[in-house]
């Protein structure tokens, strides 16, 4: 398009008034469309659009006809001006060329009802002035475009709705459901879009306006980075966590500040009766002191008339005063002084005070991931197929150990191949959480454990997991079917071996059996607690022989509970009852006896369960006195652990019943009514606690009988969970068997229990008076 170019001394150009409908100025028009109010024709249809570039525009003075002030536009680049039938201009910031005039649109050469008018004006004006065609193709070519409406500048458009849109309404197109999907593209590259609010200046200034620098590069808006970003989601993400952690501060500070203002508060009180409790002291000490003192003054007044009347001198009025005015010569003297020197301050309970003062108030917190630590055999290696197990022991930021759980304990496992898995963790409710993992592959693998996403101490771990090559034991059952077990694989009890015994007085019968043992040969020892004997069996259950009888004589018992047998093959028994300890020979002939009832070292009441060692020492579990005492092979008291000294004794160790010998010539013992396992070290003076009460894993209901394998596992019988517990030398959790009932495998409050040299396991299922072999 091509127009003719006005002479440079032509100011204006006039258009004759249509009087019927006045028309306003440009000037009123373009602020009118760029009022807030301003919303563009809604039935406005896709148009032939004019791109016109204006190099030059003149003012043209009103003189009663409507001009057009075209210098008020100014030289903005393309122009895009609709023009509707009722001869108004509207915009909606259609881009045009390099261009988008929002609020202006485009000229159009509709049917304006007859032609003329305001277009024809603004036509003709133009035509007059140096006006030449925009050689930029239109930058939207598919058809018509819609604006999002706003204020704002606009600088995206969406591609699948055709739509210009402002930063705000950017962010909101990808949180609608239905349009988050879209593509939207930064369309600055060829020039900004200005608000309908810009200034001429401003607009004219925004395709040339250089973009931001960092360091002298070239920086793209935060808003283009944002649009194009396909990482933009996770940037979002990332933000709102980073503004959770800054508002995490916060929420610590200020907790912060009210537990001060807490503790100042109660030292605050603390000191003000401290301070109140001191006058108070201090005036009764100076108002006993003070008493003291008025009545020696009245004594010395007393004194000082009676030497002034014995050495003749008559007395003065001052020296007689109504306590001295009675004839002082023939009173007897009183005592010399009147007063002594006793007034006492006692601080009898600043001991007690002191120590309530040191444990005044307690601090504690959540885990601290720093000092958290992790323990146990299936961190340092695993057996592929088999489940592995450690301990998590939470520490807060004291360095003090957690007393109760709910932390955020988290594990991942990843193998050689890369793959990740997440481990068991489970909750004990005391600090500590136990986590078990399922090796499936052989090679290093990683243990990533984090409290709250933090790696605790020493974490990641290594352990190596191998494939198990540990010798299988081989037995035959009565059937002379060929039994084949790892010796130390739990993990595969089901049904039992061997069943031995029922109900009843006669051979290889039981009456509520306790104690169980087993000699080198596999032979099982059995403590018939009812029928007041011992019965042994060979390794396949075979009756082989019994001895004792109900008594209080040598190799006589009174309801034996525990059975042992020693390094020299000796059988040893809690002759419960009795009070004593009986060692007979294998064949039980009796051969010493040791012990008597009392609470002296050496006596018992109840001993309940033995065991013994690799020098055929003797540790005994007495029962009512609450503690452990060790002994040398011949009965000799060496040492005990226990309580019995303290009133509440039975907090720290409650009839202790089944004993062994642990890793390390450690004891340990089931507390029976703590429902717990004591660790007790070989010095016997400290000790360790595992489990508590309650029936999930690693929690028992009174446990009784104990042993411990070659490799360190402990075997407990959880007796009323009807159930057998084994657990990693170091406490931790790793299996069970058994659930209640009188079937095979089935188990009704075991008792004792053993392990064979072929590493089974001999349980004495004491309510159904029977023996059963895993």
């Amino acid at each position: 398009m091509s127009f003719p170019v006005a002479p440079k001394d032509l100011p204006t150009f006039m258009c004759p008034r249509r009087p019927t409908q006045p028309k306003p100025t440009f000037t009123a028009l373009r602020h009118r469309m760029d009022a807030p109010s301003y919303n563009p024709y809604p039935g406005d249809q896709a148009e032939l659009t004019n791109n016109l570039r204006l190099d030059r525009c003149q003012k043209m003075p009103t003189n009663g006809h409507h001009p057009i002030q075209l210098g008020s536009i100014g030289s903005i680049g393309d122009l895009s001006l609709r023009y509707n039938n009722n001869n108004d201009f509207y915009g909606n910031g259609t881009p045009v060329g390099n261009l988008a005039v929002g609020g202006l649109g485009s000229i159009s050469p509709e049917n304006n009802d007859g032609g003329g008018g305001l277009l024809a004006d603004l036509l003709y004006s133009l035509s007059k002035s140096t006006i030449s065609a925009s050689p930029s193709p239109p930058t939207i070519e598919h058809g018509r475009t819609t604006n999002c409406g706003c204020e704002d500048r606009l600088s995206y458009r969406c591609q699948e709705c055709n739509e210009l849109l402002c930063e705000n309404c950017m962010q909101a197109h990808y949180k609608v459901r239905v349009t988050k999907e879209h593509t939207i593209k930064h369309i600055t590259m060829q020039g900004s879009l200005p608000s309908p609010g810009d200034s001429p200046d401003s607009r004219s200034s925004l395709a040339q306006s250089p973009p931001p620098m960092a360091m002298g590069i070239p920086v793209a808006p935060q808003s283009l980075i944002a649009a194009n970003n396909p990482n933009s989601t996770l940037i979002k993400k990332t933000e709102k966590e980073l503004e959770m952690v800054a508002s995490m501060s916060k929420c610590i500070d200020q907790r912060n500040a009210l537990i001060n203002a807490d503790i100042h508060h109660m030292f605050d009180t603390i000191n003000e009766h401290l301070v109140k409790r001191k006058e108070i002291l201090l005036a009764q000490a100076n108002q006993v002191g003070q008493a003291k003192l008025n009545a020696l003054n009245i004594q010395a007044d007393s004194l000082r008339l009676r030497l002034r009347i014995l050495n003749g001198s008559p007395p003065t009025p001052s020296s007689i005063s109504p306590t001295t005015a009675a004839p002082v010569i023939s009173r007897p003297l009183p005592p010399m002084p009147c007063e002594d020197d006793d007034i006492r301050f006692t601080a009898s309970e600043l001991p007690a005070l002191i120590n309530s003062i040191d444990m005044l108030g307690h601090v504690a917190s959540s885990g601290c991931a720093g000092l958290t630590m992790a323990s146990g055999d299936g961190l340092k290696r695993g057996i592929r197929g088999r489940l592995a197990t450690f301990t998590v022991r939470v520490v807060d930021h004291l360095g003090e150990p957690r007393r109760s759980g709910r932390d955020l304990i988290s594990a991942i496992v990843t193998d050689k191949t890369a793959r990740m898995s997440h481990a068991d963790v489970q909750d004990q409710g005391d600090g500590s959480y136990l986590v078990s993992w399922m090796p499936r592959r052989e090679g290093v693998h990683e243990i990533s454990v984090t409290l709250r996403g933090r790696s605790i101490r020493q974490s990641p771990f290594h352990p190596m997991v191998r494939v198990d090559h540990v010798p299988l034991t081989y037995t035959l059952n009565k059937r002379n079917v060929l039994k084949v077990r790892d010796s130390s694989d739990y993990f595969q009890v089901g049904k039992p071996y061997v069943i031995i015994g029922q109900e009843g007085d006669g051979q290889g019968q039981f009456c509520r059996p306790w104690g169980v043992a087993c000699d080198k040969e596999g032979r099982i020892v059995v403590a018939d607690r009812s029928n007041n004997r011992v019965q042994v069996f060979e390794a396949d259950g075979t009756f082989r022989h019994m001895f004792g009888e109900h008594g209080p004589g040598p190799g006589h018992f009174d309801r034996p509970a525990g059975v042992a047998v020693d390094a020299q093959g000796r059988i040893i028994v809690a002759d419960k009852d009795n009070h004593r300890i009986q060692i007979f020979t294998f064949e039980g002939v009796f051969l010493l006896k040791f012990g008597e009832k009392g609470t002296k070292p050496g006596q018992f009441n109840y001993p309940w369960d033995v065991a013994t060692d690799a020098d055929s020492r003797i540790v005994v579990s007495d029962t009512r006195n609450h503690r452990v005492q060790l002994f040398d092979r011949n009965g000799n008291f060496l040492s005990k652990y226990g309580f019995e000294s303290s009133s509440n004794m039975w907090k720290h160790f409650d009839s202790p019943r089944g004993v062994c010998w642990g890793p390390n010539r450690s004891v340990i013992v089931t507390d029976f009514n703590n429902h717990r396992l004591v660790v007790i070290e070989p010095s016997f003076s400290n000790a360790r606690f595992i489990g508590g009460e309650g029936s999930n894993p690693n929690q028992f209901l009174r446990p009784q009988g104990v042993a411990v394998d070659e490799e360190g596992h402990i075997i407990v019988a959880d007796s009323r969970n009807n159930r057998v517990q084994i657990f990693e030398q170091n406490g931790s959790f790793l299996c069970k068997f058994g659930t209640s009932g009188n079937q095979p495998g089935e188990l009704d409050r075991p008792s004792g229990l053993c392990l064979s040299p072929s590493g089974k396991i001999v349980v004495v299922d004491f309510g159904n008076n029977r023996i059963q072999v895993f």
